[in-house]
């Protein structure tokens, strides 16, 4: 999304709310001091200008005096008034700043059809923000709270809790027996694994989908195997009536993305081009390994030759090695060439 992130929301907010209550503050004052001064006039008498501010400053105490009972000009009504609605305003906004932890604990307790998101890493981050964006709420759940997150707040839709998302206790504070979606993406699959069992063993015990529909667990696995391993298993044949699981990679799904919008344009689409498609990719780790899967699941080219790689990589034995296990027959499917080093080395280019 191209919304401004929920921090710049937050922050205009607070600003534009200090400057509405500073504007009540001014026009109160004024309108109490040019009423002041006209109520003395009409029975004759003249105060100088700091007993009219003074008495005008009287008027956010509640304190209201006029020298003939009944006569009240309009400017002093509408001074008092505004008068009254800023004490109010400033009166409640102490309060919710004295007891906000409180107020945050029982929004949250009677949040409903929000989003859960477990390990607040730069990950979940943009995930995070586009929920806000889209005007869901979100409580986030991270063994650290000192994360560029968006602010959170008595009148805020984000929610933070500090702890342990493999724990029951934390799951069921941050209600998520009545979330809509559960986002569990720490950076450990095992983690992961776990996480996803609470959310499930919570989803059953409570009966979410009798009462609001399923709710859709979202788990976040970097080991596609064990993905796979995961999705199989018989708990989520268990209990798939009361909760729906998906398996998601984010660098599987940034790979597809990148190939739809940069990397098919270049592929050749005739089948007398006789051109090869080839993509060098420096550093194979997940995202490298994860775009070279995209682009040999999609490179089916009229031309009918095969997609070419060059891979660069500090440990290309290693990574030839592991591939090799994970993918048996992937060279049978592209053409590769090794280079054991760093792209931005001479030699290399």
């Amino acid at each position: 999304m191209n919304n401004p992130s929920s921090n710049k929301d937050d922050s205009k907010a607070r600003r534009l709310g200090f400057a509405l209550v500073a504007l009540l503050f001014l026009a109160a004052w004024i309108l109490g001091y040019v009423g002041y001064d006209q109520c003395y006039r009409e029975v004759g008498k003249q105060l100088p200008w700091w007993d009219l501010a003074y008495m005008s400053f009287q008027l956010f105490g509640l304190e209201f005096n006029v020298p003939v009972v009944g006569s009240s000009p309009a400017p002093l009504v509408v001074g008092r008034s505004l008068a009254l609605l800023f004490t109010a305003s400033a009166a409640l906004l102490a309060l919710a700043g004295i007891c906000r932890n409180e107020i945050c604990a029982l929004r949250l307790a009677r949040l409903r059809g929000h989003a859960v998101v477990c390990g607040a890493g730069k990950k979940a981050e943009a995930l995070i923000r586009d929920l806000l964006c889209a005007g869901m709420p979100v409580v986030a759940i991270d063994l650290k709270t000192d994360k560029p997150l968006p602010a959170c707040g008595v009148f805020s839709r984000f929610f933070v809790i500090q702890g342990d998302a493999t724990r029951a206790e934390i799951l069921a504070r941050a209600q998520v027996r009545h979330a809509a979606h559960i986002f569990v993406m720490t950076g450990n699959d095992s983690v992961n694994i776990e996480t996803a069992s609470q959310v499930i063993q919570q989803a059953r015990s409570h009966d979410s989908a009798g009462r609001r529909g399923k709710p859709v667990c979202h788990v976040h696995m970097v080991d596609r195997h064990a993905g796979d391993l995961f999705r199989n298993h018989s708990v989520f044949k268990d209990y798939s009536a009361y909760i729906s699981v998906r398996m998601f990679n984010v660098y599987d799904n940034a790979a597809r993305l990148f190939w739809q919008r940069e990397l098919i344009r270049r592929a050749p689409t005739a089948p007398n081009d006789p051109r090869r498609f080839h993509v060098a990719i420096a550093g194979m780790g997940e995202m490298g390994e994860a775009v070279m899967l995209r682009v040999i699941k999609s490179a089916h080219f009229a031309n009918g030759r095969k997609p070419a790689f060059t891979l660069v990589d500090l440990q290309a034995d290693r990574v030839r090695e592991r591939l090799a296990q994970r993918h048996p027959a992937l060279e049978s499917l592209c053409e590769i060439g090794w280079i054991d080093g760093e792209m931005s080395a001479a030699d290399t280019q």
